[in-house]
């Protein structure tokens, strides 16, 4: 599940590009799922919500009967699973991302994105302490990440090393691309 989150003052329409935050994939369980979704139902409250579904929430949604919560929500607009450059471009203009973690994590890491986590532990450290918050899908913790989701702002910072660099120096040392 992918979700950007806004704050505009109310009279603003559901798809006004104006303060936003994003939310991806969550826990597949119907328990957890449910209170994912009555989560970001709390959210919406405060914030219009972006919720881009990847295909497996898509489902889910379906499959628990949550979608018409989502859909009759006047602060929730519900997006298809979106392209690479698009997503950048969403979360760039995202106040804060609320994610299952994975590759996101370690995006928004980099990127300095404020970012929840809606998972109970995770692989990567990536951002942890710094701009990324592991929710424990704790309200307490989830409402207090809303609160102050600007303190977890952080400038954008690069890798050491670039990944493509490691690869294209690993096949040319390995004899490919030698003409």
């Amino acid at each position: 599940m992918l979700t950007s989150i806004a704050r505009p003052s109310r009279s603003q329409p559901r798809n006004s590009l104006s303060r936003r935050s994003i939310a991806t994939r969550t826990s597949s369980t119907a328990i957890g799922f449910t209170e994912i979704v009555a989560q970001i139902e709390r959210i919406a409250e405060r914030f219009t919500v972006l919720f881009i579904r990847h295909p497996s929430t898509a489902l889910q949604l379906d499959k628990l009967g949550l979608l018409p919560r989502l859909e009759q929500n006047e602060h929730v607009s519900l997006l298809p699973r979106l392209e690479y450059l698009p997503f950048l471009k969403a979360v760039s203009a995202a106040e804060f991302v609320v994610s299952d973690g994975g590759g996101n994590q370690v995006e928004l890491s980099y990127l300095g994105k404020p970012a929840l986590i809606f998972r109970e532990e995770v692989e990567q450290e990536e951002g942890l302490g710094e701009n990324v918050v592991l929710s424990l899908l704790d309200p307490r913790v989830i409402g207090d990440f809303v609160d102050r989701y600007e303190s977890f702002a952080r400038p954008q910072r690069l890798p050491e090393t670039s990944p493509t660099k490691v690869i294209v120096d690993f096949l040319e040392a390995r004899g490919f691309g030698a003409s």
